[in-house]
């Protein structure tokens, strides 16, 4: 197993490595599963010694001479440690605590990182143990499973109809890209507003405007209406920090749309920028496996400014593969924002890919499509 940049490995304990090892050289586990990292020096001789005769039988002795006059090991202290493998024990008990000790592993790592930054966050440590508890689910074929079969509880978007027939409504994650000044968040605002209001809370981390601002404009995209404003955001959360992500999805208590507004001003270091934002990408997108929903909205790069692409988001190749939806605005004329062509460029779930609709602007903060009069909050 490959070993993260300045990620600290612990070492197994003396009975576990006994087992884990013993089980290397009867055969019965793979090396594949085990990390030289985490075991003694004497088991790490094995570990290579194995590895350098890997499809062949390597007999104890030959163990013990390799061991001996390649890697140095004394010959006494070797012995000793052979003569303590644990050749019998059971597979199945091995490779569970092997997936604890390594959780615990991920913990230590992610706690040290974060007590280091000052940063504290505990959506990582959630997703890692998410992570071990999904592992942990007896395996049973789908036969077993006599529950009624449905399709993805997708959620309609009353004021987007085209949109929401070409991709089934929102569902898992979402995606929104789009060319400068082309009404990306006022797309997305639209979007969880009308999900807040008809079918679930909506968690939204906005990184750029502010409280203030969003509450004026979201008051300007409903004419001022006081009353249909009360009514729309009645169950909609707005946040500057991401860092309170876990707390906040315990104290709503039930599944939410979460919005990221934009994933590129998500917290990442400087040096490892795109990795920390390929993280972020699949804790989000992770979120789905717990009836959550999410949309992030994503920058794109110039290449395809005029050819809309799944590959044009800015930042991370993760955005690509985590999308169910994916969607560009695009500025048909750049002088005129008064028009926006949307494209659907991945559609996980539907076939409908390219041109799905034209947007207009019923004022500075609100869509409606094209040919339909009616303009729905």
């Amino acid at each position: 197993m490959k070993r993260k940049k300045d990620e600290r490995i612990l070492p197994l304990g003396p009975v576990l490595e006994q087992a884990v090892v013993g089980a290397l050289v009867s055969g019965r586990l793979s090396l594949k599963g085990v990390r030289k990292d985490e075991l003694s020096k004497p088991g790490q001789a094995v570990y290579k010694i194995l590895h350098e005769n890997e499809g062949k039988t390597v007999s104890l002795k030959t163990l013990k001479i390799a061991a001996s006059e390649v890697y140095g090991i004394d010959k006494a202290e070797f012995k000793e440690y052979l003569d303590n493998l644990i050749s019998d024990s059971d597979i199945a008990s091995v490779l569970q605590t092997l997936r604890r000790k390594r959780t615990v592993n991920q913990l230590v790592n992610e706690a040290t990182n974060q007590i280091a930054s000052g940063d504290y966050d505990l959506s990582p440590l959630s997703h890692i143990l998410e992570n071990t508890q999904v592992e942990r689910k007896k395996l049973s074929p789908l036969g077993d499973d006599k529950s009624e079969i449905k399709h993805p509880p997708a959620l309609p978007i009353k004021s987007l109809p085209r949109l929401t027939a070409a991709v089934g409504g929102v569902y898992g994650t979402w995606i929104i890209g789009g060319t400068p000044k082309a009404g990306k968040s006022t797309l997305t605002t639209q979007i969880a507003v009308s999900i807040a209001k008809r079918y679930m809370p909506c968690l939204y981390y906005d990184f750029e405007l502010g409280y203030d601002v969003v509450r004026d404009r979201l008051l300007a995209a409903f004419d001022g209406d006081r009353e249909q404003y009360d009514i729309a955001v009645k169950n909609f959360y707005l946040r500057r920090s991401i860092s309170t992500l876990e707390e906040d999805l315990v104290s709503i208590g039930q599944p939410c749309l979460i919005v990221v507004d934009s994933i590129q001003d998500l917290p990442t270091s400087s040096q490892h920028n795109v990795e920390d934002l390929g993280r972020w990408v699949k804790r989000l997108d992770a979120l789905k496996h717990r009836g959550h929903h999410t949309i992030m909205v994503s920058e794109v790069n110039r290449f395809s400014y005029g050819t809309p692409t799944p590959k044009g988001y800015k930042g991370s190749g993760e955005i690509e593969y985590a999308a169910d939806v994916a969607i560009t605005a695009v500025l048909p004329n750049e002088e005129d924002p008064s028009t926006v062509d949307l494209f659907v460029t991945e559609n996980r779930h539907f076939r409908k890919r390219g041109l799905v609709c034209q947007l207009e602007r019923v004022n500075n903060w609100w869509f409606k499509e094209a040919g339909n009069h009616g303009a729905s909050n």
